[in-house]
């Protein structure tokens, strides 16, 4: 009996246990879109198909949804600040740039818009 006991015990450790769901699951391809959307938007990076390059994302920030926005069904909502390199196609000069992006997520939906600058080391 207490072989039978030890190996349901046993089996029941190598079963799958069900994965929680990720609250953040499809951000990392949002923030690829919008890096995609501003080599085909912004008038320095369109300009020449190398025009902008190092994108790099500073930091990214989870922040407090409300209780309204819950009673909406928003599940995440996150900051998050980016930045590269856009040479400016009459001077041929490469500066710096950085924008910022506040992502949420509504019913499994990732949605963005442009927000004030962030404290890169805090992100807030």
């Amino acid at each position: 009996m207490c072989a039978a006991l030890a190996a349901l015990v046993l089996a029941g450790c190598g079963q799958a246990q069900p994965k929680a769901q990720d609250k953040y699951a499809g951000l990392e391809q949002q923030i690829l879109d919008w890096r995609t959307g501003l080599r085909a938007s912004d008038p320095a990076c369109s300009a020449k198909a190398d025009a902008c390059t190092a994108f790099e994302v500073g930091c990214k920030g989870e922040r407090q949804i409300t209780s309204a926005e819950a009673a909406k069904g928003m599940t995440a909502k996150v900051v998050v600040a980016m930045s590269w390199t856009a040479l400016d196609p009459k001077s041929g000069v490469a500066s710096p740039v950085a924008g910022v992006k506040q992502f949420e997520k509504i019913g499994g939906a990732w949605t963005s818009h442009a927000v004030a600058p962030v404290n890169l080391s805090t992100c807030g």
